[in-house]
């Protein structure tokens, strides 16, 4: 992923292809070095977080952990590259 240092947008996984049928995510925790995690939600099998700052030239990883309704806990990343656009 890249990332301007001024902008705010949001980034996420879609979980369904993992998910158990009937499963739901309960919780969902981002975070991401030394970047601002400014928001997260839950939308269905699906984890978005809003991310912003970061300086030009900077490489981050983005991390997501979830637990679901039926106990089950998984982890994913990216990274996200940090350039003047």
């Amino acid at each position: 992923m890249i990332k301007d240092p001024s902008a705010v947008k949001d980034y996420g996984f879609d979980w369904s292809p993992w998910m158990s049928s009937g499963d739901t995510i309960s919780s969902s925790t981002f975070s991401a070095d030394t970047l601002a995690v400014t928001s997260s939600s839950i939308s269905s099998h699906t984890t978005i977080c809003f991310i912003g700052s970061g300086s030009a030239g900077g490489n981050h990883k983005v991390t997501n952990r979830i637990v679901t309704a039926q106990g089950r806990t998984d982890e994913r990343s990216f990274d996200m590259k940090i350039i003047n656009l």
